[in-house]
């Protein structure tokens, strides 16, 4: 059995765990890994396939909207559902936050004692149409960490993390996004 100690804990701000179930992400790594994040004062944000429930106590979830219908075992057509939907996550897993991203219709924000935050796509001017999806989902659980690693809100966070989608979603195949870019999609 492999034990994870503070002393392993790399000397950084933020956990990210990323599991599309191939097998790397076990049930005795995240026994292990999450108690040990939380107690270093780690953020942790899960980005996962398959039942998010299995993550508890975390900082925050990033599922894309049909992940979080698999995990509840409901389909989300109206706002009151994914209000819903966004709570119980919330609560099921004992999360700070949950930023369900819906593709074409942006993303939303839940967290623990706060109205939902419902951010629509990011529109940026002159840009060109969107070509390729691929990734967009990582990127925003990469960025909205970030954003939460140096200090932003989830809000903050959230809306970065849209102007980063929205980027790198106009770019053919797993793109990234600089600095500078960010940026000027913010401003």
């Amino acid at each position: 059995m492999l034990v994870y100690t503070h002393s392993m804990m790399p000397p950084n701000h933020a956990v990210v765990l990323s599991d599309y179930e191939n097998g790397i992400i076990s049930p005795e790594i995240i026994v292990e890994c999450m108690p040990t994040a939380r107690k270093a004062g780690k953020i942790v944000v899960v980005d996962s396939h398959g039942s998010l429930f299995r993550f508890q106590g975390v900082t925050a979830l990033t599922p894309n909207q049909p992940e979080a219908e698999l995990t509840l075992g409901v389909t989300i057509n109206t706002l009151a559902e994914l209000n819903e939907a966004g709570q119980r996550l919330l609560e099921g897993c004992h999360a700070q936050g949950v930023l369900i991203t819906r593709g074409a219709e942006g993303m939303s924000l839940f967290e623990a004692g706060k109205s939902p935050l419902h951010l629509p796509l990011h529109r940026l001017d002159h840009a060109s149409e969107i070509v390729d999806t691929n990734g967009a989902g990582d990127t925003v659980a990469a960025t909205f960490t970030l954003a939460l690693a140096v200090g932003a809100n989830m809000a903050e966070a959230a809306y970065i993390a849209n102007a980063a989608a929205a980027l790198v979603v106009r770019r053919l195949g797993c793109a990234s996004n600089t600095p500078q870019e960010l940026v000027k999609a913010i401003l």
